[in-house]
């Protein structure tokens, strides 16, 4: 391996250590530099003790592996959750109805019920688009300047859900 490339590996290695210290892993912060210095064999003797490798302070082909998942778990933890789109299951220009019933309705109903500073606590969550949630999705739509069909299109839905997410991430 050239200089270069031996410089670009220690830099990996310092960047997923660097994560670990970010995810408390490991106690030791570390810069990547690119040298394989002190502090790096100590925070590498750090994780092979916490992992119950050997500690050697060299990142041999076990650590490098432990290294790499651990930190790959860190960075998968924050990035979040996948989104869904259960919406996308109707077909183009597709509305729910007032008088349907489904796991769609039954979402927006759940969505409805849980945002901040509307007042639709009300609405009964069974997966059928009664009255009630006509009247929610009336207000809703009314509140957020969308045309007051009573039907869940595209735009209400895009709406629901940005409106939803935000209330969410208030809670938590």
């Amino acid at each position: 391996m050239n200089a270069s490339n031996r410089k670009e590996v220690i830099k990996e290695i310092q960047s997923d250590l660097r994560t670990l210290y970010k995810g408390g892993i490991i106690d030791i912060s570390i810069v990547p530099t690119g040298v394989y210095d002190s502090r790096t064999a100590e925070a590498i003797k750090e994780l092979q003790r916490s992992a119950g490798l050997p500690v050697t302070g060299i990142t041999d082909r076990t650590t490098w592996a432990v290294l790499t998942d651990a930190a790959n778990r860190i960075r998968n933890a924050e990035k979040g959750s996948d989104p869904i789109y259960p919406f996308e299951q109707l077909t183009a220009g597709g509305c729910v109805h007032p008088g349907e019933c489904s796991d769609l309705v039954y979402i927006i109903q759940v969505m409805l019920a849980c945002l901040s500073g509307y007042d639709f606590e009300d609405i009964s969550i069974c997966g059928d688009y009664d009255s009630a949630t006509e009247d929610a999705v009336r207000s809703f739509q009314r509140i957020n300047g969308l045309r007051e069909s009573g039907e869940v299109d595209k735009s209400t839905w895009n709406a629901l859900a940005g409106a939803y997410n935000r209330s969410i991430r208030k809670v938590h």
